[in-house]
């Protein structure tokens, strides 16, 4: 499948790899490589899966598991995430996120929402941590004895409150 193809180029381009973990017996594990997927590893238990989602957390991967079988419980227990993709036949399993859509395409798109909100929430902080690191040493006077300066505590307050506001906007200013 075309689009199938082109998720898994975008996965890549994002440095991201892919395997496919699967109960199926039969698996044409070429055709699935033609499209892109890293490995391929067929009739696996949920139990097994749960074992490999292991074995890849031990090896210092960071584990997305993308499931639409609730039996898979014990390996969305051990992922760092994961998306179980829910169907109008199956339960909702206990997972990070419950997908209603049935897309793959909507796993790359919560990627991307994953990796804009990290790179605000380390802005806000960052905004944060600078403030803090120039306002408190004037606050408290400790600079006083370097810089012959003499400052207003209620206009270093303004400038802590400014470090603040900085984050709260930087925050809000945050769009899907």
């Amino acid at each position: 499948d075309h689009q199938q193809t082109d998720l898994i180029k975008q996965l890549k381009q994002l440095g991201i790899r892919t395997a496919l973990i699967t109960e199926d017996h039969h698996v044409n594990t070429t055709a699935y490589q033609e499209i892109g997927i890293d490995k391929v590893i067929s009739n696996v238990t949920a139990t097994d899966k749960h074992q490999y989602v292991e074995a890849l957390k031990k090896a210092g991967y960071r584990v997305l598991l993308v499931s639409a079988n609730s039996h898979d419980t014990p390996a969305f227990q051990v992922a760092d995430y994961s998306a179980f993709i829910k169907n109008s036949q199956t339960q909702t399993a206990n997972t990070d996120i419950t997908l209603s859509n049935i897309s793959l395409s909507n796993i790359l798109s919560l990627i991307k929402l994953n990796q804009k909100f990290q790179s605000n929430v380390k802005r806000s902080f960052l905004f944060t941590y600078l403030y803090q690191i120039i306002s408190i040493p004037f606050a408290t006077g400790i600079l006083s004895a370097f810089i012959p300066l003499a400052f207003n505590p209620f206009i270093i307050a303004i400038a802590i409150m400014l470090g603040f506001t900085s984050t709260l906007i930087n925050t809000l200013s945050f769009k899907l």
